[in-house]
């Protein structure tokens, strides 16, 4: 049983290697987004919530969301 799991360990492990790797997207390098990560958890929380499923989102939408109403220009550029 156990080498059953090695098995099935090392096939998932083959089917995610790439999903945590920096990508070229219309020319840019992007980072990949970590599913277990809490930042990029409510990063997908706030952009999938159903107020913004008929018009979208701006980025401001999101940045409000993830960090609330920030007045200091020196937290809004670390946004």
């Amino acid at each position: 049983m156990h080498r059953n799991e090695d098995r099935q360990r090392s096939l998932l492990a083959d089917l995610t290697k790439d999903l945590g790797q920096r990508q070229t997207w219309k020319g840019r390098t992007v980072r990949a987004l970590n599913l277990l990560a809490p930042e990029d958890a409510a990063l997908l929380a706030a952009v999938s919530r159903g107020e913004f499923a008929i018009s979208g989102f701006r980025n401001r939408d999101v940045r409000d969301i993830l960090f609330g109403d920030a007045k200091d220009p020196a937290d809004l550029k670390r946004q």
